[in-house]
């Protein structure tokens, strides 16, 4: 999901790090690896992100989880920049 969002990941010590956990219901039932459903998902992603009014240069790094049937990210983001 990095990769699709155009995300460095990056493990700066000093910088302060905070994370937004964003939940798709029923995620890991609905997923299935393809191109389109992860185009979709990055779309969905980026939207629910920019909805938290973090800019996407913030973003530090994405964590994926499943949890029971759902699918939960963790986005992990830098006030320093």
């Amino acid at each position: 999901m990095t990769k699709l969002l155009n995300i460095e990941e990056q493990t700066d010590e000093e910088a302060i790090s905070l994370e937004i956990p964003i939940r798709w219901k029923k995620g890991s039932i609905l997923y299935e690896e393809n191109e389109m459903v992860n185009y979709s998902l990055g779309r969905y992603l980026e939207t629910k992100i920019s909805s938290e009014i973090v800019r996407m240069d913030q973003i530090t790094g994405i964590e994926t989880n499943r949890y029971k049937d759902d699918l939960k990210f963790l986005i992990r983001f830098s006030q320093n920049k």
